[in-house]
């Protein structure tokens, strides 16, 4: 049994709060959530209980193109009888719902205490330059909405850290799962012939990654995303960690169908920054 003390409510429109747990020989301080409702058509591939997979799988891609992100992880609650909230409210918060101890998975990321920059210009620098990589994984309700990242003063200078990346390959909103509507009409006109001539247009261009992260080949992104490794917590043994590789989390079908979106997604960032000396042809 996972024993989580919550301590606030939510801060964004999503279920959740902060939140305590031990981990190893620590107490973990976090932010959790996860997501209610579908907004998908009937039939779609995409499951709405398997959201904190899909946002953990968008932060480690964030990670291997350079962004910053939190330590994170997703919580199994296989049989959806292994969590147990308790609440002990920090002074002047409050409960409207109580959280659902019965979901089958939940996402938590580390908070962070480090001091906080306020220089405005390079904050902006700092978004401006970085915007293409949030491009290419549709990351979206970021500019402007300064409770979804942090700029923290560090050795040497400034880390841009982005808290929530909630919106993205798919959105979760208000606690519903959802597909921007441009994006779910490229798809249902989707196939293999289409699809086959995006991923060889984007086989010959590579991205170089921030601050000497690795280059990614756009296509290769997309085809090894079964085999992102995620952090998880089983909630049947929940004071340590491990690793589980996509395809152990997820059907085929979902799979396929978050592949089909990034490729749709690359496709329109290859035409929006084709030129950007970050792009590489190979």
């Amino acid at each position: 049994m996972l024993e989580i003390l919550v301590t606030s409510g939510p801060k964004g429109g999503n279920p959740g709060g902060r939140c305590y747990f031990g981990l190893g020989r620590e107490d973990k301080s976090v932010y959790l959530k996860y997501c209610e409702i579908s907004r998908l058509g009937t039939g779609d591939f995409l499951k709405v209980e398997n959201q904190p997979i899909y946002e953990a799988i968008l932060l480690e891609m964030a990670k291997k193109v350079g962004l910053n992100v939190p330590n994170n992880w997703v919580i199994l609650n296989k049989d959806r009888s292994l969590v147990e909230f308790d609440y002990c409210l920090e002074e002047g918060e409050k409960i409207v719902k109580p959280l659902d101890s019965k979901r089958k998975t939940f996402f938590v990321s580390e908070l962070e205490f480090s001091s906080l920059s306020e220089n405005l210009n390079e904050t902006r620098e700092l978004l401006n330059s970085q915007a293409i990589y949030r491009d290419l994984l549709n990351i979206g309700d970021i500019v402007g909405k300064s409770q979804n990242y942090k700029v923290l003063a560090i050795s040497g200078g400034t880390k841009l850290l982005y808290l929530d990346l909630g919106c993205g390959l798919v959105d979760s909103i208000g606690g519903e799962l959802r597909l921007r509507k441009s994006l779910s009409r490229k798809l249902a006109c989707l196939d293999e012939k289409t699809l086959k001539k995006i991923r060889k247009r984007l086989r010959n261009y590579e991205i170089s990654g921030i601050n000497g992260s690795k280059r990614v080949n756009l296509d290769r992104f997309g085809n090894d995303l079964p085999f992102f490794n995620l952090k998880v917590i089983d909630a049947e043994h929940p004071f340590k960690e491990s690793c589980r590789v996509v395809k152990s989390l997820l059907s085929l079908g979902e799979i396929k169908r978050l592949q089909d979106i990034y490729f749709l997604v690359a496709n329109n960032f290859l035409k929006k920054h084709k030129g950007d000396d970050r792009l590489l042809r190979v």
